[in-house]
């Protein structure tokens, strides 16, 4: 009996804990029951929780509209292509040169047309042959032609190194001098160009016979021709008006007109005209002068003087007489016939037949040894110090 009471003991407890759960249990699903009256308290809640959880605003790429215009019909379209302007004039053929018997040139006339021909000299016809004279002057043109500025910097001339890279002894390596060395990276380099002199001289009886040939080789091939008169009207001579009086002679190519005087009109005319050049009987040799950018330019500078040439032109430019007349310098220097040259001689001499020229009237053409200025080097101060005294002689 006991024993049956302690039971009952244990298990009233139990129950009395179970009916709290269940009442709680009511209680959490009596709501679940009445949701239409909680469903309509919600609504006033909503907004601010909308707007707490607003999302972000983003950019969306849209793709960039295009007008699409409606095409023509055909009849708009025919009209339209027959409005269009029409194809550039197909350029004229060139003319062939005009022709005359051996030994004989055409005669051109004011306005382009040939008249007849005239008998050349024999001079000119049948010159006295020298073998290989055409040749070697060829090849002295083209090697006067020639910068020979390019040089390398020897372990001297290589800033730096002047500190021993290591002690002589004890570290098991080579024994080393300088940085500089020849075997060193970014050191001097042995036996490397250091400026070069390509300029090359024809005696004066070589250089007349190869004139004469190359004359008569033109002569023999139909390529000379001699003109009656230049004349163009109007005040201001044009380039295209050249141009067609060349057209209208023939397929001249690259010419040459020698003129017995110089026609400024005609110079300043065909400047820019790359296949034709203008030139008198005493300046039918080349010139080569310096140009801007290069290191006698900077000489000449730095001494307060200016080279007196076209802007355009770079590096040793060949020049005309018309071209120096133009600039007409004030002082010439000569590197051909220098005073401890190979070709030394009077430079006036040598300028005589252009007595146009201010600094030859002046007598202010000076001869300088080209070895003073085959490259940058150690003689640049000296070779500066030279071309102002003969650039500013009235200077102390």
């Amino acid at each position: 009996m006991a024993d049956k009471e302690k039971d009952r003991k244990k298990a009233t407890p139990v129950a009395k804990k179970a009916a709290p759960a269940k009442a709680v249990s009511t209680a959490k699903a009596a709501p679940t029951k009445a949701a239409p009256p909680k469903a309509a308290a919600k609504p006033a809640v909503r907004p601010a929780a909308a707007k707490a959880k607003a999302p972000a605003k983003r950019a969306v790429a849209r793709p960039v509209t295009r007008v699409v215009r409606p095409e023509p019909q055909r009849e708009e379209r025919r009209e339209r292509e027959e409005e269009r302007p029409e194809a550039p004039r197909p350029r004229r053929e060139a003319r062939p040169l005009p022709t005359a018997p051996a030994g004989h040139a055409p005669v051109i006339k004011a306005d382009g047309s040939s008249d007849g021909s005239v008998e050349l000299p024999a001079a000119i016809v049948s010159p006295t042959k020298r073998r290989g004279v055409l040749f070697q002057a060829l090849l002295a043109s083209l090697a006067n032609a020639r910068q020979g500025t390019s040089a390398t910097k020897n372990r001297s001339r290589v800033a730096g190194g002047g500190a021993k890279p290591w002690r002589q002894k004890g570290t098991g390596r080579a024994r080393q001098g300088s940085t500089r060395s020849p075997q060193w990276r970014h050191g001097g380099v042995v036996f490397g160009p250091n400026g070069r002199r390509y300029k090359q001289r024809m005696p004066a009886k070589m250089r007349h016979a190869a004139f004469a040939q190359a004359l008569a080789a033109h002569a023999a091939s139909g390529h000379m021709l001699v003109v009656d008169e230049l004349r163009f009207d109007g005040e201001q001579l044009r380039a295209r008006e050249v141009v067609d009086w060349l057209a209208r002679v023939g397929d001249t190519g690259r010419a040459v007109l020698v003129t017995a005087e110089t026609d400024e009109r005609v110079g300043r005319a065909t400047a820019n005209l790359k296949e034709f050049d203008l030139r008198t009987p005493g300046t039918l040799r080349d010139l080569y002068a310096a140009t801007d950018g290069g290191f006698l330019a900077e000489l000449v500078t730095l001494a307060g003087g200016r080279i007196a040439v076209p802007p355009d032109k770079r590096g040793y430019a060949k020049l005309s007489k018309e071209d120096l007349l133009a600039f007409n310098p004030d002082v010439i220097l000569d590197f051909i016939h220098g005073a401890k040259s190979r070709f030394a001689g009077d430079p006036m001499e040598a300028w005589r037949d252009m007595a146009e020229l201010k600094a030859v009237r002046t007598r202010r053409v000076h001869g300088v040894n080209e070895e003073f200025v085959p490259h940058a080097s150690q003689r640049m101060v000296q070779t500066a110090a030279l071309f102002a005294r003969l650039i500013h002689p009235e200077a102390p």
